[in-house]
Order: structure tokens, then sequence, then C-alpha cells
């Protein structure tokens, strides 16, 4: 009710975020009274503040290459001797592979 007085959050929302903090021993009850616990409030303020440092960098780190749609696409191929291939001469689809493969095993010649 405390929380609910001195901010602009709802008493549900605050109720069930209390809830939670109690079920995750996060926060002690005691006669519908939440408290932190003495012995835990250096740790909790600690993992809270590095929680803080986490979601700021989050945010502040650009997006790279992997937040845009068809990454993979752009990931060079590795043949068999282990060398890379450019995505741009990937084009081959993988059917068309397989039906170069089949064609070279059914004419005797398997290419290693």
């Amino acid at each position: 009710r405390e929380i609910a007085d001195r901010t602009a959050l709802n008493k549900t929302a605050i109720s069930s975020t209390m809830n939670r903090l109690f079920e995750h021993d996060l926060v002690k009850q005691a006669d519908n009274v939440y408290y932190v616990d003495p012995n835990q409030a250096n740790e909790l303020k600690r993992r809270l503040k590095s929680l803080d440092s986490l979601i700021q960098l989050f945010e502040s780190a650009p997006d790279d290459s992997y937040a845009e749609d068809g990454w993979e696409r752009e990931l060079p191929n590795l043949d068999s001797d282990g060398r890379t291939n450019p995505p741009e001469q990937n084009s081959e689809t993988e059917e068309t592979q397989i039906e170069s493969l089949i064609a070279g095993i059914e004419n005797g010649r398997l290419e290693e």
C-alpha cells in the first residue's frame, strides 16, 4: 500500500509483483508487510545493479548482422576441401547440387 501511495502504480500490479518477489525468495513477508531481509540486502542490491547494467548495455548496443532477416544467406559454404565459397558463388540450389551428384554417380565418376 505504501508503494502505491508513493508511486503512480496501481495496487493490483504492485501486489502481483510483490507476490512474485516473495515466491522467488527475494523479499520476506510478515503480517501482510513485505521487507528485504537485511542479510540479503547487499546481495540484492548488487544483483539489481548488475541487471540494470546489462539492460543498459543491451539497449545501447547497435544491432548486429544477426538482427537482420536473411543473415544466414550471407555465410560462405565450405566445400569438401575445407575451402570457402563466397555467397555469390553459391547460387546453385541444393536440389541442383544433388542432381549433379546423382548424375556423377550414375556416370561412374564421383569427384573427390
